[in-house]
């Protein structure tokens, strides 16, 4: 099953197959397949079965399926489950004394909480856990021996404490206040993230592999910086709205223009990313959906500022670099 879902995924990102080819679709059926005769999936315990799930998840958020996204949010939602009754989540030390199979645990959990909190995010839901309820140490890193760290040590601490935490504040039932609000804006900005994401472990063998490496580059630093303007899209959406409304000729002059030009600038940034990630990874980028998504929300956001004859504002913005 593991493999038949990993094939499944090759096919739908293949740029040389057409997308929506038929040869991904009879993978991920053959996988299913392969799932349940291989016994009772919610009494799996093996890190294959949550390995499955997520890679499953993935699939299913790729996918042309209307109904996809939620699929994958379900899907990554049960991996955590099963993580936990696995015991992942805890960093026990009788692990210590199998220091390999410790790795792999802590790589696997850690993998597994950055994916299901990114997809958490795009569907605007909460996370299925939080950090308060997990002590697994991340993986071994260069930093532990006093060097920078790796791109996988930054994405982990930002996809499960700054994102993460940004989700069990915003995205839940009773919004924060405003002060509140520009606080976590101002704690997402001074994040310390790397415009140029480090690529020193992406191995280049060839030169055709130069290619890889650049596009290793260009989506490190969507999941980094990209995510930030997303994030603060997102984090200010809900007052951009408010001071549209009140104010709906001059929404600057509402007590909420500070979202008013965050949202503005967000979109801007993440638009002009986009633009450029399609014309270098153009065969490739259509079939990544949830940039899309996002791409969509920031396109709706430019065209209601735009559409409140904000000419100044627009002018301002629109040659961010």
């Amino acid at each position: 099953a593991l493999l038949l879902i990993v094939l499944a995924n090759s096919v739908q990102l293949d740029p040389t197959h057409p997308v929506g080819h038929p040869d991904g679709s009879r993978y991920y059926h053959l996988s299913r397949v392969s799932i349940v005769l291989s016994g009772d999936l919610f009494q799996a315990h093996s890190q294959s079965a949550i390995k499955y799930l997520q890679i499953f998840a993935f699939y299913c958020g790729i996918s042309n399926e209307p109904d996809g996204p939620s699929k994958a949010w379900v899907a990554t939602s049960l991996a955590i489950r099963l993580a936990q009754m696995s015991g992942l989540h805890r960093d026990n030390p009788q692990w210590d004394q199998y220091p390999e199979e410790a790795e792999k645990r802590r790589q696997t959990w850690w993998e597994l909480i950055s994916f299901e909190t990114i997809q958490g995010f795009a569907m605007g839901r909460p996370r299925a856990i939080s950090t308060q309820h997990f002590d697994t140490r991340m993986p071994h890193d260069d930093e532990d021996e006093g060097k920078p760290p790796t791109f996988n040590r930054i994405k982990y601490r930002w996809i499960a404490q700054g994102i993460g935490g940004l989700m069990d504040e915003v995205f839940g039932v009773k919004p924060p206040s405003y002060a509140r609000t520009l606080k976590i804006d101002k704690d997402l900005r001074d994040w310390p993230l790397d415009s140029v994401p480090t690529i020193d472990d992406v191995v280049l063998n060839s030169p055709e592999d130069a290619t890889r490496k650049f596009m290793f580059l260009l989506m490190r630093s969507f999941a980094t910086t990209g995510l930030r303007e997303i994030s603060l899209l997102y984090l200010h959406r809900r007052y951009f709205v408010e001071a549209l409304t009140r104010h709906p000729e001059e929404p600057l002059r509402s007590k909420y223009a500070m979202s008013v030009l965050a949202v503005h600038r967000s979109s801007v940034l993440l638009l002009q990313g986009i633009q450029r990630l399609n014309g270098l990874i153009g065969n490739i980028l259509p079939r990544v959906v949830f940039m899309w998504l996002h791409g969509l929300s920031a396109y709706v956001c430019c065209y209601l500022v735009s559409s409140n004859d904000l000419n100044s504002l627009v002018d301002r913005f629109v040659s961010v670099p």
